[in-house]
């Protein structure tokens, strides 16, 4: 998400470190291929770095970036937006036809790997900065954990026992070939939410975390699609949020259904469809159950339905709902063969283009997904100005 706008002193440091294995966590003392050698000093920087020394409108920036592996290249991609202090794009990454704010280039950024072994800053001159249209999938499958999901589906199973295996059959369908570029992220919520696998290509990872899925709590709509925007970030592509639930949500401080909350800036929920207007996310909203017909205009809502009265704002982004009483009705939503399924749904959609920076990948998958750290910087008549973002990409065979 959006980090806080602050200025501090220029301090030039990039930074990758080796993550263990997501679901182990950070550190690379888990790691088992040795230590990184050091690498060259790269040259210092110089002017030629994207300053307007005039400009006295620009005081802070903020930096948001999401990682991606480019295998034909093999190359690492680290996607960014470029904001001012009030959150205006300085490179404007919506429009393919648009022209940059500022003219960035590899000296904007610095990027060292294995700070914590042994550093080795990577040469400016061999980043590339540009802007790249992508129309992989890249989707936030949202999963409904409360208490209530633990009730009989009709056929024998539990609600979450659907739900599982029509999650992980969606996760084979998006990334049947690990080498397309298409991603996946986890997110499951009760009474919070949480980002249970960042996105990735490991189809294996995500499904087993879906296995261990188990039931508790509340219902909290707003969490979980604010888990959602976070998990996808500003990767480009085929942007989508796909949420399950079989209940309305019990969590929000203001409540009643898509009526009351419309418009009211105390509402978890209407927080969260700002965010999805925000990043462009397009929802697939699935009511699983009978009793998910107390969510049905919340739903609708999120997906932005616009013969809902009142309708949802015009900017967000239209999706779909998917009401699905019966376990088969849900099967069918999520069945990749049907071509008004959600996958299909998913298909359609336009891709989106963001800037990048990209830098060398010097290591296989074998080292398991890299975090990265980021720092872009900028130098005007305000002095110089620059912020920080971390995250993950995973290098494939």
């Amino acid at each position: 998400m959006r980090r806080a706008m602050r200025t501090i002193p220029m301090v030039l440091a990039a930074v990758l470190a080796l993550c263990a294995p997501l679901v182990g966590g950070c550190g690379v003392d888990e790691t088992s291929f040795g230590p990184a050698e050091p690498g060259p000093t790269p040259p210092p920087v110089e002017d030629d770095r994207g300053s307007n020394p005039d400009d006295t409108t620009l005081i802070e920036i903020q930096l948001e970036t999401s990682f991606a592996y480019d295998a034909e290249n093999d190359r690492g991609l680290a996607f960014f937006a470029f904001r001012d202090q009030d959150g205006n794009s300085l490179w404007d990454f919506k429009n393919p036809a648009g022209t940059p704010g500022f003219d960035l280039t590899g000296r904007n950024f610095t990027i060292t790997l294995f700070p914590s072994v042994a550093p080795r800053q990577l040469d400016p001159e061999t980043f590339e900065v540009g802007t790249q249209y992508r129309d992989v999938k890249v989707v936030a499958l949202v999963i409904d954990v409360s208490g209530s999901m633990e009730e009989d589906a009709g056929n024998g199973q539990t609600r979450l026992d659907v739900a599982k295996q029509v999650a992980k059959d969606f996760v084979d369908a998006v990334l049947a070939d690990p080498t397309s570029g298409d991603l996946v992220a986890l997110v499951s919520f009760s009474s919070d939410a949480n980002l249970l696998v960042p996105l990735t290509a490991d189809a294996e990872l995500l499904k087993d975390r879906i296995d261990g899925l188990s039931t508790e709590g509340a219902t909290n709509f707003g969490g979980a699609l604010t888990e959602a925007v976070k998990a996808v970030g500003i990767q480009p592509g085929k942007r989508a949020v796909v949420f399950l639930t079989d209940g309305a949500d019990t969590v929000d401080g203001v409540s009643g259904d898509w009526g009351a909350w419309n418009g009211d800036e105390d509402s978890l929920r209407w927080q969260a469809m700002g965010q999805l207007i925000a990043y462009e996310l397009v929802t697939y909203a699935i009511g699983f159950g009978p009793a998910a017909t107390g969510a049905d205009a919340d739903l609708r809502a999120f997906a932005g339905d616009a013969s809902l009265s009142p309708a949802p704002p015009e900017d967000l982004p239209v999706g779909e709902f998917f009401p699905a009483e019966t376990a088969d009705d849900l099967n069918d939503a999520f069945d990749p063969d049907n071509p008004d399924g959600i996958l299909a749904k998913i298909e359609e959609q336009n891709g989106t283009t963001s800037p990048f920076v990209s830098f060398p990948n010097d290591y296989p998958s074998a080292a398991g997904p890299i975090q990265t750290r980021v720092v872009l910087w900028f130098e005007n008549a305000n002095g110089n100005l620059y912020d920080v973002t971390t995250g993950t990409y995973i290098p494939l065979d």
